[in-house]
């Protein structure tokens, strides 16, 4: 039996000063003609939110931002992008939106909202970034599309509890993060990066490696994505391979520093060598 603890990011509300720059801030962002707050507000009711969770999302300035970013910029066009993340910072707000989450948790809004909320936040942004891209499909279908392919998939097999997840990447690639937690008590991850033939692996080498780097801090710290830590037995493995088209252009084991950075690299090779 493993001992499952549940890691709390750190989270301070808002002291009145800052309570009142973020409203103004807000209130800012609202105003401009890119957002549509009152269809924002009706697609969020379309999830059917109780009366604690709205005032609980509704009442804070930042995550009425998100909100506002996340369902009413579906008609902007990509050239007032870089105008709303004037206002909104993916990583930033992704951040203080776990921490709250965790915070009304314990005031009666269920953690799941804030984690919906979350994923819509992270695929609205990387719709965004799609579209920046050249990609002529209708935003709200790409948007779904990133929405479900990122979340985290579990099976079991002969092996053991297999996790995977596919993250999309701003220029056109696909970070796919699979691990697996044997019945022996090892465990093992594979990072595989996938680039279109039209983009050269290492124009993006320093992306690959604090991503991959970044990915198992995640994994480590908060067992497969989804903030718990377990307590396991055995030993642990990775491995990274990057593949231009059909073809495996590098692969090799990691080693991760006390501190994961820089990755120490062990017999890395080119495919085929």
């Amino acid at each position: 039996m493993h001992l499952r603890l549940v890691a709390k990011p750190r989270w301070q509300a808002l002291c009145p000063i800052r309570f009142a720059y973020e409203w103004a801030l807000t209130e800012a962002f609202s105003a401009l003609p890119e957002i549509d707050e009152r269809a924002a507000i009706a697609r969020f009711m379309e999830l059917d939110p109780t009366d604690r969770v709205y005032a609980g999302l509704f009442g804070d300035p930042i995550a009425r931002r998100i909100v506002l970013f996340t369902f009413g910029t579906r008609h902007t066009s990509p050239t007032h992008y870089a105008t709303l993340r004037a206002y909104v910072d993916l990583l930033r707000d992704a951040r203080y939106l776990i921490g709250m989450g965790h915070a009304l948790d314990t005031e009666g809004v269920p953690l799941r909202w804030t984690r919906a909320l979350l994923r819509k936040f992270q695929a609205a942004w990387f719709a965004q970034d799609a579209s920046l891209r050249g990609d002529s499909r209708d935003f709200d279908v790409i948007a779904h599309e990133i929405e479900h392919d990122e979340v985290p998939s579990t099976k079991t097999t002969p092996q053991g509890e297999e996790t995977t997840q596919r993250v999309r990447t701003p220029f056109g690639g696909v970070f796919t993060c699979v691990a697996l937690d044997r019945l022996d008590g090892t465990k093992h991850e594979d990072y595989l990066w996938d680039f279109p033939d039209d983009v050269d692996p290492t124009e993006w080498r320093v992306v690959v490696e604090q991503a991959t780097v970044r990915h198992m801090q995640l994994w480590s710290r908060y067992r497969r994505v989804n903030d718990a830590y377990f307590n396991g037995r055995g030993s642990i493995t990775r491995a990274m391979a990057i593949r231009r088209g059909d073809t495996i252009v590098e692969r090799r084991p990691l080693h991760a520093m006390p501190n994961y950075e820089p990755l120490v690299v062990d017999g890395a090779s080119a495919a085929g060598s």
